[in-house]
């Protein structure tokens, strides 16, 4: 998905804060222009001055490019972790069913048990809820609360033969 466009006072093509470069580079007209146009803005009626005191006040300097790589770095290591975490957790829980198992003799219906289930589906409530807050483009509760109520339809038909 693209970014979108964004804001921000030019690091470059500045004469004072770098609103007007931003401004050009976001409407992608000359930069010249607009200064001309702050400047008669504000000998007519003042708002010129105004205007720019508080785009310079309330619009972002424009990103280092250093920082976009760091960020994006730092979502990618955030993701590893999560994924290494979850799969640590998955392997816990096998070990743990195979242990059960073990030391009744017969195998556990894990699932089987209400308590388990409910767990069960808070932990991936928890997650999904996590995962919206880490990358809010990446997933969408619209999508996710219908296809939980699939599955759960599917689980109990299923279950109830």
């Amino acid at each position: 998905m693209a970014e979108p466009k964004r804001l921000y006072r030019s690091r470059k093509d500045r004469m004072i804060a770098g609103v007007c470069g931003g401004l050009g580079k976001y409407f992608n007209v000359d930069p010249v222009l607009l200064r001309i146009a702050f400047v008669v803005l504000t000998f007519f009626s003042g708002s010129g001055l105004i205007l720019y005191l508080i785009l310079a006040i309330v619009v972002p300097n424009e990103p280092e490019a250093g920082e976009k790589a760091e960020k994006k770095a730092s979502i990618e290591e955030g993701v590893k972790d999560t994924a290494e975490g979850t799969k640590k957790v998955a392997e816990e829980v096998v070990k743990s069913a195979e242990l059960a198992t073990q030391e009744v003799g017969q195998p556990s219906d894990w699932l089987s048990d209400r308590r388990n289930l409910l767990g069960l589906f808070v932990v991936v409530i928890g997650l999904v809820a996590l995962t919206n807050q880490l990358f809010p483009y990446f997933f969408k509760w619209e999508v996710f609360w219908p296809i939980v109520l699939i599955l759960v339809g599917v689980y109990i038909i299923f279950k109830g033969n």
